[in-house]
């Protein structure tokens, strides 16, 4: 689903006192561009790239000291809400809109291959996903007569083929998801694909049961064979719903959605969902949301065990330690989309061409109390 102008040119939301800003865990960096960002892929502790608006796509092997100017030469008018990349070289990025295309680098951008094109003017890319191994992977585009439509790749992404109609989930109109950070398809591994939903009229002829004011999440775990659709405890409309989902760790049957209403960055309810059996139930936290709309959330493993939750939105960012059960703010600056390579390796990037990375050595001084 595209997202409105509103959405797109939401800017900076600074921060109460000078020593905040000065003392936060986003670092910002100079990425030389001043559009909108929502698809982002951090490969290692050097190197991350990033895509968006007016054919933007920029990279960084030096930790984001510098980013340079990677997109395809002919394609100023696209829109690249995600991207996928392996290495220095290899990457490959979604346009959503009047052309949904893939493109293919094998040479840091210095070249582009275009992999699919999407022969139905109606077509609309939201996002994709690929598993551990990187060779598999699945991309979501808003329904198209009544069929959420979805490509898989088997080969990292140089060549797709379009799920057949009759194996997509049905779904009723209004429903769709959005194209804000590319994180609201999980694929954990070569079989099993979940799907965050919002929008109105939630449904399909191969629901039991729908609470129009609930959003969801479609699952397979047989490749598209069968579909399940489960409600989520998280306010859907035409600007709400579910923006991100991630997994806990692979072993973990817990998972996180975070979503809300874009037009109300600043609402913390009806904004996070936990599932405790692999996405078949879910339920609200336990002590306390996120502060606002968040558009992204990722999960790393620290050395001992335990988990770190981050979730961001134009309003904020928050963190949990515990496994989703209760946030903490711990920064007032937003973004649309984050990635990250460990506990202390990430990016994040936003509005007006925003990046930062991740600065956790800074959270002791910058928790922001509620």
């Amino acid at each position: 689903m595209k997202l409105p102008t509103l959405f797109l040119t939401i800017g900076f939301i600074a921060c109460p006192a000078a020593a905040m800003a000065q003392e936060d865990v986003w670092e910002l960096q100079n990425a030389g561009v001043a559009t909108s960002l929502r698809g982002l892929c951090a490969v290692s502790e050097t190197c991350c790239w990033a895509s968006g608006a007016r054919g933007t796509v920029i990279l960084t092997t030096d930790g984001g000291q510098s980013w340079q100017a990677v997109g395809p030469s002919d394609a100023e008018a696209a829109d690249f809400r995600d991207l996928q990349a392996w290495d220095e070289s290899t990457a490959v990025i979604m346009s959503a809109g009047d052309v949904d295309r893939l493109y293919r680098t094998e040479d840091g951008g210095t070249s582009w291959t275009v992999v699919y094109e999407h022969p139905n003017p109606v077509a609309f890319f939201d996002g994709m996903s690929f598993d551990q191994t990187g060779k598999h992977g699945w991309l979501m585009g808003d329904p198209i007569n009544g069929k959420i439509h979805l490509l898989t790749t088997a080969d990292a992404g140089k060549t797709w083929r379009q799920l057949p109609s009759a194996s997509s989930p049905s779904v009723a109109g209004g429903v769709a998801a959005f194209a804000a950070s590319g994180t609201h398809i999980l694929c954990p591994n070569e079989k099993t694909v979940f799907i965050g939903l919002g929008g109105i009229g939630l449904g399909g002829t191969d629901v039991k049961s729908t609470e129009p004011h609930h959003a969801a999440v479609v699952i397979t775990t047989n490749s598209g064979l069968e579909w399940q659709y489960v409600t989520v405890p998280i306010l859907a409309g035409h600007s709400a719903g579910i923006f991100s989902i991630t997994e806990i760790t692979p072993e973990s049957p817990r998972l996180i959605v975070v979503g809300g209403d874009y037009l109300k960055p600043e609402q913390n309810t009806d904004n996070v969902a936990i599932s405790d059996d692999t996405g078949r139930s879910w339920r609200l936290p336990k002590t306390s949301h996120p502060d606002g709309f968040r558009s992204a959330v990722v999960s790393m493993l620290h050395d001992d065990g335990n988990t770190l939750l981050i979730t961001t939105g134009p309003s904020g960012t928050d963190q949990s330690t515990d496994g989703g059960e209760s946030w903490s703010g711990v920064s007032h600056v937003g973004f649309h989309t984050m990635s990250f390579v460990s506990p202390a390796t990430g990016w994040a990037a936003g509005s007006d061409g925003r990046v930062a990375r991740w600065r956790p050595s800074r959270l002791s001084r910058s928790v922001i109390v509620p």
